[in-house]
Order: C-alpha cells, then structure tokens, then sequence
C-alpha cells in the first residue's frame, strides 16, 4: 500500500513514533491518497496500528522491532478496516505478538486463533 509520514518524538522519558496509516476513505490506494490518521509505536517496543487497512509494508516494518502488537481488526472484508482474513496470511512468529483489537460485538476468542488473543476494553496492559 505504500507508506505515509512518520513522525518521532520523545516526552518524560517515553519515545512516540506516529505513523500514518491508511484507514478512509475506502478508495483510498495509499497513506498519502487518505485522511489522516495514525499509528504508534511506543518505546520501541509497543506497536499500536490505529485504525486501518491491511497494510503488509507497515507491518513488515515494525514486526521484528516490536515486542507486542494491537491491530486493528475486522470479521469480515471492508474497503476501511483490516480484516481476520488478511491479518491470517501473517507469518506465525508476527501474530504469536498480536493483539487483535477494534473488532465487532460479536468476536469471540476462537476467532483469535494464532494471535495473541483479543484485546480487552478496560484492560490495563503492563509492559517491563
């Protein structure tokens, strides 16, 4: 899909990278053709997708670099949101790391075969 603009920044001892991502509108062919929205990787460590589509190049960026992984997810294929389908074709070691997160009412743990699990709403996550 082509990557968008990255920006890093550092504050009370915490590293941001923002990453642009490609979430709206569904016609949208790269970060730089859609509305903007972001990304963050945290610490080096903590890989947050935000709201987007599939975007292989973006994850092949940070997969080996981060410890963990929340990405965005959908049960079903749509033109803004990656879905279960896509983010399956991920190598084994890339989804062992995977939170799956933004995903419907209905997602139930099954659906979260090989990924780390389903990120939880209300759940404080800890990171060494």
């Amino acid at each position: 899909m082509g990557q968008g603009a990255y920006y890093k920044a550092e504050y009370g001892g915490i590293k941001i990278e923002l990453f642009h991502t490609n979430h709206i509108p569904g016609e949208a062919e790269t970060p730089m053709d859609a509305f903007i929205t972001y990304g963050l990787f945290v610490d080096d460590t903590v890989f947050i997708s935000g709201d987007t589509k599939f975007d292989l190049e973006l994850i092949e960026r940070y997969q080996d670099k981060a410890s963990i992984m929340f990405h965005d997810a959908s049960l079903n294929r749509n033109a803004v949101h990656a879905s279960f389908e896509e983010l399956r074709t991920l190598r084994k070691e890339t989804k062992e790391k995977m939170y799956l997160v933004h995903y419907q009412d209905n997602t139930t743990d099954p659906d979260a075969d090989g990924f780390a699990g389903l990120g939880r709403q209300n759940t404080r996550y800890i990171f060494g």
